[in-house]
């Protein structure tokens, strides 16, 4: 969790970015480009709030694929 500069903490979205292949947080600042609804905490680019749920559903379906993985992992050493 994060705090803005009142001490207030606030959540922010992490989603797979699929513009620079990572995980990241989303941001909707001054910095998000014109006409989205936020913004890549890494690359900045611009997420409408539709992408925004597709990115939310692909995170969690990589989070439970690498769940997967390490219990296979896990089996076999």
């Amino acid at each position: 969790m994060n705090r803005n500069d009142t001490g207030q903490s606030f959540n922010r979205a992490i989603v797979y970015c699929p513009v620079c292949s990572e995980t990241v947080e989303l941001y909707n600042d001054h910095l998000t480009p014109p006409g989205k609804d936020t913004r890549c905490g890494n690359c900045f680019y611009g997420f409408s709030v539709d992408q925004i749920k597709h990115l939310q559903e692909l995170q969690a379906e990589l989070t439970r694929n690498d769940i997967e993985r390490r219990e296979l992992i896990a089996k076999y050493l």
